[in-house]
């Protein structure tokens, strides 16, 4: 997956903060953005990599979770399916949920097995920690855990 200038809309779920820090929030994201719109207490914006980090992560002390749609969940369904040599169908396959990002290396991901899992009766959500590396204009998962 290639990272140069990131281009992902990222979905920044800001609801718990006060008016003060949404503000400070929207300002840093909508410096760094070309394309950006509020919603009530929901930014969208196009990230951009600057080297070795992340910009969302400036903020992950206020800002512990939000949705990431597209190529990065992509990206963390085939390897993780890769690494557990799970063959997925249409009715049978996980789902990357949610998305914590630790620090400007490492993320959380909540991954739905219940598709997965046949017998499964409810949702059955396993939470796995990747470390992430860059090997030059790429993104590759070091590890998974499953904690």
């Amino acid at each position: 997956m290639r990272i140069n200038h990131l281009q992902l809309k990222v979905v920044i779920i800001a609801f718990g903060l006060d008016k003060i820090m949404q503000q400070k929030v929207l300002d840093f994201f909508s410096f760094y953005s070309k394309s950006f719109r509020e919603s009530n207490a929901t930014a969208l914006c196009n990230m951009h990599y600057i080297p070795n980090t992340f910009i969302f992560n400036i903020l992950n002390k206020q800002i512990k979770e939000f949705t990431i749609p597209g190529d990065l969940q992509s990206y963390l369904k085939e390897e993780l399916t890769e690494q557990l040599s799970i063959e997925q169908t249409d009715e049978n396959s996980i789902e990357i949920m949610r998305v914590h990002f630790i620090n400007n290396n490492m993320l959380m991901a909540e991954v739905d097995w219940s598709h997965y899992l046949k017998d499964a009766s409810d949702v059955v959500v396993i939470k796995c920690l990747f470390v992430l590396v860059l090997v030059g204009e790429e993104l590759k998962i070091a590890s998974t855990t499953f904690v």
